[in-house]
This record gives C-alpha cells, sequence and structure tokens, in this order.
C-alpha cells in the first residue's frame, strides 16, 4: 500500500470487508470514506503494485492477452467490453482500441497506481485475476481480466516480475 498520510490500515479495512462480505468496493467506499483502491487491496488475496514508471511496459503486456473483459466505469456507470488486446495502441494520454463494433478511448495518463489482484470467486469457480488502473482519487477506473490462458500466462508473468 502507498504511504500517503490518509492511508487505511489494511487489516482495519479487512476487518470492514469480512463484517459486509456482500458489499462491492464502490459501496464499501461510501461506507466508509476510504480509497476504493485501498478498500480493493484489502478485498484481495494477492496484491502486486507495479511502479508507474512502467505503464508502457505493462501496457505491451496486455498486448499478448489474447481476448480481454476490460470494465471502464466510472463512479455512475459500468462498460464491459471483450475485445481483442492486441487492438489496444497508445497516442498520447489515450490508449485507443477501435473496432467496426465500437471505440474504446481511456486516459490512461489519469493512472496513479497499477495494481494486480488476485480474488478468490465464489460465483464462478476458482478466482479472479485483474489488472486494475486507478486514479489519483483512489477511484479503479479501468480494469482488465485474465481470463484466456494466454492471459493468465502473462499475468503470471508479471506478479512474478513486480512480486518481488
Amino acid at each position: 500500500m502507498n504511504s500517503n498520510n490518509d492511508q487505511h490500515d489494511l487489516t482495519e479495512l479487512k476487518s470492514v470487508v469480512q463484517q459486509n462480505p456482500r458489499l462491492s468496493a464502490m459501496d464499501l467506499q461510501a461506507k466508509i470514506a476510504a480509497p476504493e483502491v485501498e478498500i480493493m487491496i484489502a478485498m484481495s488475496d494477492e496484491v502486486v503494485e507495479i511502479p508507474l514508471a512502467d505503464l508502457d511496459t505493462v501496457l505491451e503486456n496486455v498486448r499478448g492477452w489474447g481476448e480481454v473483459m476490460s470494465l471502464v466505469r466510472n463512479r455512475d456507470a459500468v462498460c464491459e467490453l471483450k475485445f481483442p488486446a492486441e487492438t489496444l495502441y497508445r497516442t498520447g494520454d489515450w490508449l485507443n482500441s477501435i473496432d467496426p463494433v465500437y471505440n474504446l478511448h481511456i486516459r490512461i495518463a489519469a493512472a496513479r497506481r497499477i495494481l494486480l489482484l488476485v480474488k478468490a470467486n465464489h460465483k464462478r469457480d476458482g478466482q479472479t485475476t485483474s489488472l486494475n488502473f486507478a486514479n489519483a482519487a483512489g477511484h479503479v477506473f479501468w480494469r482488465v481480466y485474465a481470463q484466456s490462458e494466454a492471459a493468465q500466462e502473462q499475468f503470471g508473468l508479471l506478479m512474478e516480475r513486480y512480486g518481488k
């Protein structure tokens, strides 16, 4: 976790998560006024933070994930989109993917934290593995799930590289 002055104690956050197992990170964030990204860390079984300086390296890694489930959201809307990750390209502050069916534009320059999160998932078999991008306010605005075999392999390599 970051060493910010407004950082909440991880043990305290894990306790709140355990007391409210059905609430999402956004719902908990509204309830306890902690940054959403810190709550997501508390909800996860494994967490690896990637230095922001390695953003372009991480984005290049994601391009090798094959088809991905991407979740883009703000406080009031969510968009889930499956698309081939190799279509992602960066132009300045923006990450883009253009397709005849959709246009995806993410202001990737807003990222202030990059996290690999592994979390048990009781709705599906096993666990979810995701790459998460949080802004300065601590909101996770873009998440990419590693679902395919290729994505799982690349995710594992990132975990190994940055988990040390």
